[in-house]
């Protein structure tokens, strides 16, 4: 059964028309282990339960895709038991964090020679506590929440931007004038929430390290997609489809620019981005496309 919170998403638009779901097809796999442990462990002089597997590349690793509903899945362990964050983790992959950012261990991979600078977190055995996963739920939960009311042209809930960050609950809606905190107006509150979420966002896709992936398959022109090789990246990628309320991104048949379409075109149409130029393209190849196929029939 639906919740709240999902009946408000869909209502905003920021589930998908076909399936009524959050997530989005998208390409790419990541390797992953097989078995994840749940072990109670010492972590800054605390004892917390934590995800812990083999880091290994051999017959305890499995090859894992983005499945449609992973955002879906993911939004619901912010109030999850330690179990079943193990199952989630152990299902779709688990996610290594560097020993001294604490961040995902690919946050400062070198793009030249694909070294990840930093170490893991638990060495050979690496470990998360299961915190990790239900916050970064309840961030993505709370994204969710802010997109669906800005979608209506209303600011986010104070209470989702506590969970993002107090400060900015506390202080998103002020500005500094003649030295001096005064509020905003309503347009100016729904320009900064507008403004703050694309900056979350965009910082998430650098510390997830996601990528354009291209295609070129029974089509004469190239296909982009957002592409990720670790499964936050793919929840990540999902959620920002979510907000911006889009499929994926294609391939403008005109100006060769990577867009955001309403609706995915077939690999086999011609689709146009919104730039006026490539609209009056889009007119012209119409109206020359129907006076061949007129001139065929007579």
């Amino acid at each position: 059964m639906r919740n709240d919170d999902h009946r408000r998403w869909a209502a905003a638009g920021l589930t998908t028309t076909t399936t009524d779901r959050l997530g989005r097809d998208m390409p790419g796999t990541w390797r992953t282990a097989s078995e994840v442990s749940l072990v109670n462990l010492d972590v800054s002089g605390r004892t917390v339960p934590c995800l812990q597997w083999r880091a290994t590349w051999d017959a305890n690793t499995k090859r894992v895709a983005a499945a449609p509903d992973l955002l879906d899945r993911f939004s619901q362990l912010g109030a999850a038991g330690d179990e079943d964050v193990r199952l989630f983790a152990e299902e779709v992959g688990a996610v290594a964090l560097c020993a001294e950012h604490g961040a995902p261990l690919g946050h400062g991979t070198d793009r030249s020679s694909l070294n990840t600078p930093c170490a893991r977190l638990g060495g050979d055995n690496p470990y998360v506590p299961c915190e990790w996963y239900r916050s970064r739920a309840r961030e993505c939960r709370a994204i969710l929440n802010i997109a669906a009311r800005l979608a209506k042209s209303v600011t986010g809930a104070a209470e989702d931007w506590a969970v993002i960050s107090p400060d900015l609950a506390e202080r998103r809606d002020l500005k500094l004038r003649h030295w001096k905190p005064e509020p905003l107006t309503p347009n100016e509150a729904l320009d900064t929430d507008r403004e703050v979420v694309g900056e979350i966002l965009d910082s998430w896709l650098q510390l997830y390290d996601i990528r354009l992936s291209v295609e070129w398959q029974d089509t004469p022109h190239l296909d982009y997609r957002l592409a990720s090789t670790n499964v936050m990246g793919a929840v990540v990628i999902s959620l920002v489809l979510a907000v911006a309320r889009v499929d994926g991104l294609v391939v403008c048949s005109n100006c060769g620019r990577p867009y955001s379409p309403k609706r995915r075109p077939r690999s086999n149409q011609r689709n146009y981005c919104p730039d006026v130029y490539c609209q009056q393209a889009k007119s012209r190849y119409a109206t020359r496309n129907y006076d061949q196929k007129r001139k065929a029939r007579s």
